[in-house]
């Protein structure tokens, strides 16, 4: 017996030996993907060939990028490029967009890198100085700024994320802040830049705070952060009346006017828990919902789930940057908080808390999202699943959805149901202990 329980273990011991070695062959799982020395997204190896995501690896390398909105048509550099979309990201084959960019790429499969190179001058490393924080409206911001100098110097990302600023390259390796070029430094494969002049250019305060705490004042109310416990996920509230909340997640967009013609028309608010960056694209629309009795949650700022964020600092500014955007559209700060898909991490989960926003989740979602749903469909689901106290998620807009608002409306109030808006709804006297895990 000892002896075949000797044998299995060397047996075990080889199998995973084999899988180590089999998951750094070609072909297995993602590669780190650099552009110089700038750190991006990761490109993913698939039979033989290298994926990238278009578009952090166009704005680290500094090419011009034209999407045609209406047919999905991409082109790099003044070419098309056939893509491959991955959700809302449009991916597409490393080797022959780096070939026909005059540029070249190099795989190291043990270490798991491909490095594409420009031929431009590399950014200079950070300045050796004292560790920093940086605020934004009350909530920490960033715990990996540095002093250097006279500056304080922040990752581009984050800044770019909080204050709704744009990014590149330029044509000689000059990084680009809102259009213009900016002093840059590398550290760890990330973009640098001070705080302070990213701030002026965006028009807001930048403080210190002394020892080594700075403050972004972006005109939106100051945050109160109680405790940094993990938020307690809301999904309903529990009470006996029949009162429930509709919700629309995801970008605000031209057909979003559908769904608020049908809710001004019937006198039913809403939560719309939006991104950032459609906040910044359509602020009428912004503006319209709160104005019709409505209210705006935060979606994130570009709608990326925080499972593929690996940096606590970015889903800080991914939230901070989002609740700016809302303020900035509509006068309004909502602590109302549903990650994409409902996914939360660790690290989603200690931000959301440092943020003090509240975790909206749901408790009847349809699927009304998903390809060839029928409007009869997601009214019979949404009526079924309807409870006192209930939230119920819906997407903005679907055709499909758009469609159903109507019967949904009519059907609920014909059960006797009251709709309020998520922040109505949390606020009755008789919750009780309506946030559930």
């Amino acid at each position: 017996m000892p002896g075949l329980v000797l044998v299995v273990l060397v047996v075990l011991a080889v199998l995973a030996g084999g899988a180590a070695a089999l998951r750094r062959l070609p072909g297995f799982g993602p590669y780190a993907l650099y552009v110089d020395d700038v750190a991006v997204q990761p490109a993913h190896a698939f039979a033989g060939r290298y994926r990238a995501f278009i578009r952090p690896l166009t704005e680290a390398a500094g090419i011009y990028t034209h999407w045609d909105v209406a047919t999905g048509q991409v082109s790099i550099g003044g070419q098309p490029v056939r893509v491959r979309y991955v959700g809302a990201e449009a991916a597409t084959d490393l080797a022959p967009l780096v070939r026909r960019l005059g540029m070249k790429f190099r795989v190291n499969q043990w270490r798991r890198q491909v490095r594409v190179y420009s031929g431009r001058p590399l950014l200079p490393a950070v300045p050796a100085g004292r560790a920093a924080q940086v605020f934004m409206d009350g909530a920490l911001l960033s715990s990996r700024a540095v002093e250097a100098g006279d500056d304080v110097l922040a990752p581009l990302k984050l800044l770019t994320l909080a204050l709704g600023a744009g990014f590149g390259r330029g044509p000689q390796g000059e990084v680009l802040f809102d259009g213009n070029p900016i002093v840059a430094y590398n550290r760890g494969g990330a973009i640098y830049i001070p705080v302070g002049e990213a701030c002026s250019r965006k028009g807001v305060r930048f403080s210190s705070l002394g020892l080594g705490r700075y403050y972004i004042n972006s005109g939106a109310p100051v945050l109160t952060v109680p405790d940094e416990r993990p938020p307690a996920a809301i999904r309903k509230v529990a009470t006996a009346d029949k009162l429930i909340a509709l919700t629309f997640d995801d970008e605000l967009a031209p057909e979003t006017q559908k769904l608020l013609d049908i809710l001004e028309e019937k006198k039913v608010p809403a939560t719309f828990f939006v991104t950032g960056r459609s906040a910044e694209w359509q602020p009428a629309i912004a503006a319209r919902i709160v104005a019709g009795g409505s209210e705006l949650g935060n979606h994130t700022y570009d709608h990326t789930r925080l499972n593929e964020i690996g940096d606590i600092d970015e889903v800080r500014a991914e939230i901070l940057g989002t609740r700016r955007a809302v303020f900035a559209a509509t006068g309004t700060a909502s602590e109302l908080l549903r990650p994409p898909g409902g996914i939360l991490t660790r690290d989603g989960e200690k931000a959301i808390a440092g943020s003090g926003q509240k975790l909206i989740l749901w408790t009847v979602s349809v699927g009304d999202y998903l390809p060839g749903r029928k409007p009869a469909d997601i009214v019979r689901g949404v009526v079924r699943g309807a409870a006192p106290g209930g939230i119920v998620l819906l997407h903005n807009a679907p055709a499909a959805t758009i469609q159903a608002l109507p019967a949904i409306i009519d059907q609920l109030r014909a059960k006797g149901f009251k709709f309020l808006t998520v922040s109505e709804l949390l606020a009755q006297t008789n919750q009780g202990g309506g946030g559930t895990r």
